[in-house]
């Protein structure tokens, strides 16, 4: 995840970003992604960009806490603000959101399986 920060006010800027192919080149290339904002007359903006580093699966991210520690901590990215700013409290994540993250992660696993993983699955599941 890319976090950036940069200076523009009144006017539209668009995304450069690369144009992978396929799946693998983007695999293989994304951790080394170039990408700009460009302004209206298509010049780069001057921007400081960092990465919000979470390893592990990525479901239930909570971006908006995450940004407000990155700032927190002063990363190369962070915003920098002389007015006193609210801390964000992490919201507990509520059991319905806990099941619902866990039965989209056997949907995922379950559908990446091959037949046989699949029939051992539902063996196991139809002795409980």
């Amino acid at each position: 995840m890319v976090i950036a920060t940069f200076d523009a006010a009144n006017q539209e800027l668009r995304f450069d970003m690369p144009k992978y192919r396929d799946a693998p080149q983007a695999t293989k290339a994304i951790k080394t992604m170039q990408w700009q904002l460009l302004d209206q007359q298509g010049k780069a903006v001057e921007l400081r960009q960092d990465r919000l580093i979470k390893e592990g699966m990525q479901i239930g991210r909570n971006f908006e806490f995450e940004t407000a520690e990155y700032n927190k901590k002063g990363g190369v990215a962070a915003l920098t603000s002389s007015i006193a700013v609210q801390p964000i409290a992490q919201q507990e994540i509520s059991n319905a959101t806990a099941m619902a993250a866990a039965e989209e992660m056997l949907h995922f696993w379950y559908n990446k399986a091959d037949a046989e993983t699949k029939a051992r699955f539902k063996a196991f599941v139809n002795q409980q």
